[in-house]
Protein backbone atom coordinates (compact mmCIF):
# COMPACT_ATOMS: atom_id res chain seq x y z
CA UNK A 1 0.00 0.00 0.00
CA UNK A 2 1.45 3.30 -1.06
CA UNK A 3 1.21 6.67 0.88
CA UNK A 4 -0.23 9.50 -0.66
CA UNK A 5 2.66 11.58 -0.41
CA UNK A 6 4.47 8.10 -2.13
CA UNK A 7 1.51 8.42 -4.65
CA UNK A 8 2.01 12.50 -4.84
CA UNK A 9 5.85 12.57 -5.28
CA UNK A 10 6.84 9.27 -7.34
CA UNK A 11 3.23 9.61 -9.93
CA UNK A 12 3.97 13.16 -10.12
CA UNK A 13 7.23 12.68 -11.87
CA UNK A 14 6.09 9.98 -13.80
CA UNK A 15 3.47 12.15 -15.21
CA UNK A 16 5.91 14.84 -16.04
CA UNK A 17 8.05 12.74 -18.06
CA UNK A 18 5.54 11.75 -19.89
CA UNK A 19 4.13 15.04 -21.37
CA UNK A 20 1.60 15.69 -18.54
CA UNK A 21 0.72 19.56 -17.24
CA UNK A 22 -1.68 19.58 -14.54
CA UNK A 23 -1.22 16.86 -11.78
CA UNK A 24 -3.29 16.43 -8.70
CA UNK A 25 -4.02 14.80 -5.90
CA UNK A 26 -8.18 13.55 -5.01
CA UNK A 27 -7.43 13.19 -0.99
CA UNK A 28 -9.25 9.74 -0.34
CA UNK A 29 -12.69 9.97 0.98
CA UNK A 30 -12.62 6.68 2.67
CA UNK A 31 -12.35 8.07 5.81
CA UNK A 32 -15.19 10.05 5.92
CA UNK A 33 -18.09 8.50 7.92
CA UNK A 34 -20.76 9.58 5.22
CA UNK A 35 -18.35 7.27 2.82
CA UNK A 36 -18.66 4.47 5.33
CA UNK A 37 -22.28 4.64 5.47
CA UNK A 38 -22.60 5.01 1.92
CA UNK A 39 -20.84 1.72 1.73
CA UNK A 40 -22.55 0.03 4.16
CA UNK A 41 -26.21 1.00 2.69
CA UNK A 42 -25.15 -0.06 -0.58
CA UNK A 43 -23.77 -3.63 0.74
CA UNK A 44 -27.38 -3.75 2.67
CA UNK A 45 -29.45 -3.11 -0.26
CA UNK A 46 -27.25 -5.85 -2.13
CA UNK A 47 -27.80 -8.49 0.20
CA UNK A 48 -31.62 -7.42 0.97
CA UNK A 49 -31.98 -8.35 -2.91
CA UNK A 50 -29.86 -11.68 -2.28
Amino acid sequence: METIEEIHVENHDIFKQAGGEVFDVVQPFNEHIDFSKYIASLANRHFAQN
